[in-house]
Order: C-alpha cells, then structure tokens, then sequence
C-alpha cells in the first residue's frame, strides 16, 4: 500500500473510533462467563486409563453479549445489554462489576436455569485447551418469559440507533423475539453461532432483512448443506434467502469476505494475528466492531479493516483477559501500516 493510501486509511479509522462514543447500541444475546481452569499433568492413573490433572488455579471472564457490551463500551458507546441469567439472576454482581457503571443492563432471570458458565480446562504451561464443560440450560423461555423479553425489546430497540445480536443457541432468542428484533430495528447486526451444544439444530433461518449478518464459513456452508461451492456462491445464495444488505463471512486464517448488496461487490480482508492463543471471542469482536463502523456510515473498507485488527488483537489474548480498548487498536492498526 502506498504511503499516502495508508494515511488516508490511518485518518479514516481515526474518524470511524471517535464516531463510535457517540453511539446508542444496544446488545442482546446470552450472556456467558467463561471459566478457565489451570492445569498441569500429574501423570496416567494406576487404575484406569486416564491422565491425572493438578488444579492449580482458575479465572473468570466476561463472554458472550456481554464481552461485546464491553468491548464496546471501552470506545465510548452508550451501551445498554439486554439478556439473560440463571435463578436467583446468579452471577449477577460479578458480570456487572465486571461490565462496569457504564453499561445499563436489563436481565431477565431465565428459570430452572444456571447462568451459563463454559467451563475450558486448559494445560498451565502451553495453554493446550484439554476439556471443556458446559453448565447451561437451552430449554426456551416458557411463554410469560418470552412475552416479558419481547416488551423489553420493544422498549430498548426504540431507544437505541445500532442493535447487535449476539445468538449461541442456549435458548434465550426464540422465532417470536427474533421476529419482533428484526421487524423494529433501525439497523441489525447478528451473529448466530454453531457450537458443541446446537450443532444438530443450529439455523439462521429465523432472521431476515438484516443489515449485516457476520458467520464464519463453516456455518454458511452448514446452513446451506453445501461443503463445496466457492464462498461467493454461498453469500450470494443466503443473501438472496435472507434478504441480507451485508453479509460477512470469516475464514480462519484466511481472513474474511463481505459482500454489499448496495455495490454488488466481495471485499476481501486478510487476518492479523500474528500470535493465536484463545480463537474463543473472535468473532464477536469482528461482529461488535464491524457493526458499529457499518451502522455509523463508515465505507467497508475501513470497517473490515478495524473489526479484523480487533478480531486479531482478540485471538492473541487469552479469553477476554485484556479488552480492547481504543488505546490497543489504533496502536495495532499504527503497527500494521506502518511496519517496514
């Protein structure tokens, strides 16, 4: 890139950041704490056939809607979260001291439920995930929940200029909530993930005219039962099915694609880790950031550029040890351009 395309680049992601501060974003999603506990090898049991593990120690992280609340919030948005928690709303002091005073949130308390803890069992020195166990609930809501999320959204969705989903499948968005978030929001972000638990009824096929749909390649193609067909075939396909103006599909290490229904056109984007510790995260960041800069009029370009340096920044970082903050990603985007 040339020296002055990169200090049109460089001046844009400044102008994109500061406009995000004055931003009305509202978030909803299941909010999940991932919990990591440290471990080293003992050594193989004597009595079956199985590797003995020390518990050295653990730490709990913001995840899911509410890391993107975070994250977000750092750069100044005015950030209201809309989610959900277990019985008794457990957890709820420690997700929002963690969130901070900044972010208004609205819990509704899903019953018969835990707050939804991922449990990662990761090797102390190497950081080598080994085993991962879910405590969750993804029964939906029974009616008078769902009714009582649905008025919520009404409300929040009316006060907010930028909504962003952030769907895992655990139970929480149902086809009604979906519908009444679609058909009322000024401009609609959602990432609608395949994991461990939802794999077998995993369909983004309850949302329609979004402005921006983010995914990552596997799940387009297992939306589409299609294994094969090049990308851009695939975006168009779910563009057309969807009646998507935007839709973004990450492709591990070899970055991402976006197609704009407005140009008619793939824009293309590498990958800017350089070193991978934690993919867990990644595509929420690409999502809360891309969103934001698409939904505040900031050309694709530019937007594709700050979510995938975000996305990179959040792959280096174990969990949502470190958040991203405006600080960290001008001076990565500053790296980036201007490395020799």
């Amino acid at each position: 890139m040339k020296t002055n395309n990169k200090k049109i680049l460089f001046n844009n992601c400044e102008i994109s950041l500061e406009k995000i501060k004055n931003a009305k974003i509202l978030i909803i999603g299941e909010t999940i704490i991932d919990q990591y506990i440290f471990c080293e090898g003992i050594g193989k049991s004597s009595k079956d056939p199985f590797i003995i593990m020390k518990d050295l120690h653990s730490q709990k992280y913001l995840g899911g809607a509410a890391m993107v609340a975070k994250n977000l919030s750092n750069f100044g948005s005015r950030v209201t979260l809309l989610s959900c928690l277990g019985d008794k709303y457990q957890y709820k002091s420690f997700i929002e001291n963690k969130l901070g005073k900044l972010i208004k949130t609205k819990f509704i308390n899903k019953l018969n439920s835990p707050t939804i803890i991922k449990k990662r069992y990761i090797e102390d020195i190497s950081k080598y995930k080994m085993l991962g166990i879910y405590s969750l609930n993804d029964q939906p809501l029974n009616n008078l929940q769902e009714k009582k999320f649905i008025n919520l959204v009404k409300k929040e969705v009316k006060k907010n200029d930028i909504v962003i989903v952030c769907d895992y499948g655990h139970g929480l968005i149902s086809n009604p909530i979906a519908k009444q978030i679609y058909s009322s929001s000024k401009f609609l972000a959602v990432n609608a993930q395949i994991n461990a638990n939802n794999v077998n009824n995993y369909s983004i096929n309850k949302y329609r005219n979004l402005d921006c749909l983010v995914i990552n390649e596997s799940e387009i193609r297992n939306q589409l039962r299609d294994k094969f067909s090049h990308i851009e075939k695939i975006i168009s396909k779910i563009t057309k099915e969807l009646n998507l103006k935007n839709c973004l599909v990450t492709m591990g290490k070899n970055g991402s694609v976006v197609y704009s229904k407005k140009d008619s056109k793939f824009y293309y984007s590498p990958a800017y880790a350089s070193n991978i510790i934690d993919k867990v995260g990644a595509g929420d960041t690409l999502l809360a950031f891309f969103a934001s800069n698409l939904a505040l009029k900031n050309n694709i370009t530019t937007s594709m550029f700050i979510s995938s340096v975000a996305a990179g920044i959040s792959v280096e970082n174990l969990a949502n040890s470190s958040p991203i903050t405006k600080q960290s990603l001008i001076k990565k985007i500053k790296f980036l351009l201007y490395k020799k």
